[in-house]
């Protein structure tokens, strides 16, 4: 995980100049994510990254193999779907990257990845998808820790579970 925190930072604040030094960084980069999917290739976060670098290092079809596993891993990572758009940009396969797009814009349709992938969208001369048919997902908790949800004014009756909480995965954008 800190190697992960310490790659977006190198990411984050890396000048898309390629002189020689951003070079090497990046190939770093790419050989220390490589080197991390052999001891977990089901981290989508890890391929969308590697498939970034890749793109910068303009190894574009190991970014499109890269970003095609992350989106295969994590059909809502709306980065990785940006990320594969670009890189069919590149490759010159527009329809392609308009279809990532698109599912940027359905996946976080306020996000700062939707606002480029419906630039994109316009710049390659496609519509945008009718947002109005977007609708947001909800959510209640009905279950935790083993108890019914409670009425709000019973929630002072709450017990933390008896046994240690099992892992647990939440993703917010």
């Amino acid at each position: 995980i800190i190697a992960g925190v310490v790659l977006l930072g190198i990411l984050a604040v890396e000048c898309h100049g390629q002189d020689r030094n951003t070079i090497r960084r990046q190939e770093r980069i790419e050989r220390t994510l490589l080197t991390q999917l052999r001891l977990d290739s089901e981290n989508a976060s890890s391929w969308r990254l590697l498939g970034r670098v890749q793109l910068e290092l303009n190894k574009l079809e190991k970014a499109r193999e890269s970003l095609t596993r992350a989106v295969g891993l994590d059909q809502l990572n709306a980065a990785a779907h940006y990320d594969l758009g670009r890189v069919f940009i590149r490759l010159g396969r527009e329809q392609e990257a308009i279809v990532e797009f698109r599912s940027v814009i359905e996946i976080a349709e306020e996000s700062s990845y939707a606002d480029k992938a419906r630039n994109h969208v316009l710049e390659l001369g496609a519509e945008l998808p009718d947002e109005s048919d977007i609708v947001q997902a909800g959510f209640e908790v009905r279950q935790f820790g083993g108890l019914e949800r409670l009425p709000i004014d019973q929630n002072d009756k709450l017990q933390p579970p008896s046994s240690a909480p099992s892992n647990l995965y939440i993703r917010l954008e």
